[in-house]
């Protein structure tokens, strides 16, 4: 995460900017993974620092092993269009899980972090089945045959696609977001909601 003297001096001319124009400064804020109050998971942010930027988060209670199915609802309140958002699972540490996205517009995506770096699994691809828009609720889902090591991605109970894995067959689960580096911060902060529905629920 950038934080540091760079991520000061962009707090500063920030701030700067709305001063001289006359405006009222904006506060920078972020709100990480905290209940917000109406039954889902929220996270938060208008930090310039945090463009372009993953951010994830588990519970010990979700752990599954092997993992047979993984359920969240997820909703994107503002924000930049192209930063998604998603379920995270089969995490072993914080450099080695899945995840499986979708953003505002209907696309979906699946990628693994392996040993600290990303890689593609299922490029971003449209689904009908998903709903679009903000303020929108989507439930996904992933289930996984052990004897395949088979996932299935569903969106809103429908069927959208398959891939099959080996590196990892059970761990943790919890959500995931990306910061894009289109955000228009700190005006519009980026603004996800994450609601786990199995296994167990959360928050």
């Amino acid at each position: 995460m950038k934080k540091n003297v760079c991520l000061s001096l962009v707090i500063a001319l920030v701030l700067l900017v709305f001063a001289c124009s006359g405006g009222t400064s904006i506060s920078i804020k972020t709100i990480e993974w905290e209940p917000d109050g109406s039954g889902f998971r929220q996270f938060k942010t208008n930090n310039p620092g945090y463009t372009d930027t993953t951010f994830w988060y588990y519970t010990d209670s979700s752990y599954q092993d092997p993992m047979t199915t993984v359920e969240t609802e997820v909703v994107k309140i503002s924000g930049s269009a192209s930063g998604g958002m998603g379920i995270m699972f089969c995490f072993q540490d914080h450099d080695n899980f899945y995840v499986f996205v979708c953003d505002i517009d209907g696309y979906y995506a699946v990628y693994e972090r392996w040993s600290g770096s990303w890689w593609e699994i299922i490029d971003w691809l449209y689904s009908a089945d998903l709903n679009t828009g903000y303020n929108v609720l989507n439930t996904l889902k992933v289930s996984y045959e052990d004897s395949t090591d088979t996932f299935t991605l569903y969106a809103n109970g429908n069927l959208v696609d398959t891939f099959t894995d080996s590196d990892f067959s059970g761990g943790s689960s919890g959500y995931e977001c990306h910061i894009s580096g289109t955000e228009k911060f700190p005006v519009i902060p980026a603004d996800f909601r994450f609601k786990q529905l199995l296994p167990g629920t959360d928050p």
